[in-house]
């Protein structure tokens, strides 16, 4: 796996020069062989400081600021001196001008609110300062983090699902959870939930739910003590520091660095940094160097032996993703990724391009959304080194979801219902959620009181043959609205066996200790008028037919 420069990014080039009496040395940007640009080369001694008052990087290494507009596929760069002949042009290597969005939406549990806990503003609201220190760390052009259109989630109840070997159970206190990641886990699950009803799941779009719970009756604030994060979704606490960055880490696939070391995914001992390349902050103009600054916080553990230490006995950073909260230099909010992890960053943003039978195929990577540009939806290939339109569409015929989980109605008025639901009949463990309302977006769902609609979605028949065919389809959602008009949605996902959703629902699913008892659905339906009722319907292998007076399992 290769890192390469970000594009549209400013970077800053180092130079060595193979003479030392070069006058007016200058730093040439090239495309299809002519020289669009000069920027004179900084001298050695006008480098960049090491953060935190460290040793520099070197002292015979000249220095030029690429601005952004040079840095894109097909630009070489070259040296010319006054003195000299123009040395040969060289490549650079430029992945996609990636942006990354994060959607920050607290959670307030159990009777917290703004004044027990924290405000919206606190929770909810990124700093430029810190929205950039993130864009200095991460392979992104762009970085936006904002409120999410909802602006928060309010519940005085949740339901954890089975843990541990624990049945599920409903919670209306944080000194209820029977285990540290308790509320994390729903939490986090609730999170993503939204963000795949909204149709971001394939996006470059992050969730970040700051939790806000209070012990009941006092409503005193309980800390999370940590934070969760992946798929897309990431919880924990409000603060934007080291767990922050953490969890929006595991959000975008990293794993614990030791662990991705040992797993061969890693490149260096123990998830350090040592044998990383340097770093850059050009928002504060300071190299990064992967040893460990003399005024971090963590300073102290090198001599205590956790940390890396070089045959010089030169102690090096860990790495955020491995206990490197605390080594970053004093006026820093976030540790310093090693270059393997910059790398699958990356990678998590573009993905793979191949060639196969059927044309351009891609493997990972995400769909970046533009809706003032001329292209709605795009994603970066890889083999032409260029971004290009994404059209949606259905793999699988639905297994996974309809047009690969995007929308097909943008920007107007939703509902996001959730609802707990258990099979094994766990009491407290099934529930309708209060609906989260805001500007979104509708997937493509079906109603199941429609024959069109059932004929779409018929098991290995219709247009979506597989939209039930991975757990069944046997439950639908029945909206009413205030002025009395109906809304039904089939439920994708129940409990049967996987492939046979004409199969008797599997035995796990009557287990209340096993998670396959449980479930979490959410779906976005319009939200131009007030809902008045909620009702989960038991509708057994809809595609057949819809039941004329169908059981209500749940309410609201």
């Amino acid at each position: 796996m290769s890192l390469r420069l970000v594009g549209n990014r400013p970077a800053l080039a180092l130079v060595q020069l193979d003479r030392g009496d070069a006058s007016a040395p200058k730093l040439l940007g090239i495309q299809n062989g002519e020289v669009f640009g000069e920027i004179a080369l900084n001298v050695p001694s006008a480098l960049p400081a090491t953060a935190g008052d460290g040793a520099s990087y070197a002292d015979n290494v000249y220095s030029a600021a690429i601005p952004a507009e040079w840095v894109v596929p097909g630009v070489q760069l070259a040296v010319s001196a006054d003195n000299y002949l123009r040395g040969d042009a060289r490549d650079m290597e430029v992945g996609a001008a990636s942006k990354l969005n994060i959607a920050m939406l607290p959670f307030y549990l159990f009777g917290a609110n703004e004044t027990n806990t924290q405000t919206l503003e606190s929770a909810g609201d990124v700093d430029q300062v810190i929205a950039d220190e993130m864009l200095a760390k991460w392979p992104v052009a762009e970085l936006e983090a904002e409120r999410h259109p909802a602006e928060k989630v309010s519940l005085p109840s949740i339901v954890i699902h089975p843990r541990s070997g624990g049945q599920a159970y409903a919670i209306n206190s944080a000194d209820q959870k029977r285990d540290g990641f308790a509320i994390m886990s729903s939490v986090l699950r609730m999170a993503k939930a939204i963000r795949t009803a909204n149709g971001e799941s394939p996006t470059a779009t992050l969730y970040y739910a700051p939790l806000l719970a209070v012990n009941a009756p006092s409503m005193t604030y309980a800390s999370p003590g940590g934070g969760l994060g992946g798929g897309g979704g990431a919880t924990g606490d409000y603060r934007q520091a080291g767990v922050f960055f953490h969890e929006l880490g595991h959000a975008m696939g990293l794993a614990h660095a030791n662990d991705a070391y040992n797993a061969g995914r890693y490149p260096y001992i123990g998830g350090s940094l040592l044998g990383s390349a340097w770093g850059y902050d050009g928002f504060k103009n300071l190299m990064q160097s992967p040893q460990m600054p003399e005024g971090a916080s963590n300073f102290g553990r090198c001599a205590a032996g956790s940390r890396q230490i070089d045959e010089n006995g030169v102690c090096y950073r860990q790495d955020p993703m491995q206990s490197g909260s605390g080594d970053q230099a004093d006026g820093f909010r976030f540790a310093m990724h090693g270059d393997g992890n910059v790398a699958r960053l990356q990678r998590w943003f573009e993905g793979v391009a191949s060639d196969g039978a059927g044309g351009r195929e891609f493997s990972g990577g995400r769909i970046f959304v533009d809706e003032e540009g001329p292209n709605l939806y795009t994603r970066w290939d890889s083999i032409d080194n260029a971004m290009r339109l994404h059209t949606p569409t259905t793999a699988s015929g639905g297994l996974y979801g309809t047009d690969g989980g995007l929308p097909v109605t943008r920007n107007v008025d939703v509902h996001t219902i959730m609802i707990d639901f258990s099979r094994a009949g766990t009491v407290g463990a099934s529930q309708i959620y209060a609906p989260v309302s805001y500007r979104g977006n509708l997937l493509r769902r079906f109603d199941p009181t429609i024959a069109a609609d059932r004929a779409a979605f018929e098991t290995d028949r219709g247009e979506y043959y597989w939209y039930c065919k991975g757990t069944g389809c046997d439950y639908t959602l029945r909206v009413t609205y205030a002025d009395g008009s109906v809304l039904h949605r089939v439920l994708k996902n129940a409990f049967r066996p996987w492939f046979t959703p004409r199969d008797p629902v599997r035995d796990s699913a009557f287990d209340p200790a096993d998670g396959d008892s449980q479930r979490l659905w959410a779906i976005n339906v319009p939200g131009d008028q007030a809902i008045a009722r909620l009702e989960l319907l038991d509708t057994p292998r809809v595609w057949e037919g819809m039941p004329a007076n169908p059981a209500v399992l749940l309410s609201r």
